[in-house]
């Protein structure tokens, strides 16, 4: 049942941020740096509103569905036993604005914390990227990795992964 909420909730939310980030690009980074990857012309501020933003769209867009899902988890009844039906019966006692009731406080609890973990998350992404040597990068030293120790690189072969000293 949480699969009836979290994957539209998840596609709709990753949609509209990686939108966001496009919109913030285009319009919100001087022209100069536009040519730049986003993660160099993107700061923490774009990342937090464009969390904010997508978790707000992707709360409101899916409230009925977890409307409709609460419902059948909550009422062990037949009346609630499958989403069709479930969302008939609501439609029909209820009327559509039930599908939208609590909304503002859903948004409340949502949007802040897809803002906060997205800004985390693109952080962290930018400071492994830096710290970490990768394919086709220089293989400097990650200050991570002690002094005297060799660095394993992973090579991807046909017949698996194989360890390199």
């Amino acid at each position: 049942s949480g699969m009836l909420t979290y994957g539209p909730f998840s596609g709709i939310y990753f949609m509209i941020y990686e939108e966001f980030k496009n919109f913030s690009v285009k319009h919100l980074v001087s022209e100069s740096d536009r040519a730049l990857p986003q993660e160099q012309v993107l700061h923490a501020a774009h990342y937090i509103a464009g969390g904010f933003v997508a978790g707000t769209m992707a709360a409101i867009l899916t409230a009925p569905i977890d409307l409709v899902k609460t419902r059948i988890q909550v009422f062990d009844s037949p009346a609630y036993s499958s989403i069709t039906g479930s969302t008939i019966k609501i439609f029909k006692e209820e009327g559509v604005r039930v599908f939208f009731a609590g909304l503002g406080a859903r948004v409340v609890w949502i949007a802040p914390g897809c803002a906060l973990t997205v800004a985390v998350y693109e952080d962290w992404r930018k400071f492994l990227h830096r710290v970490l040597p990768g394919e086709g990068k220089s293989k400097q030293r990650s200050p991570l990795q002690p002094r005297n120790s060799p660095a394993m690189v992973i090579r991807h072969r046909p017949s698996g992964v194989i360890p390199q000293p």
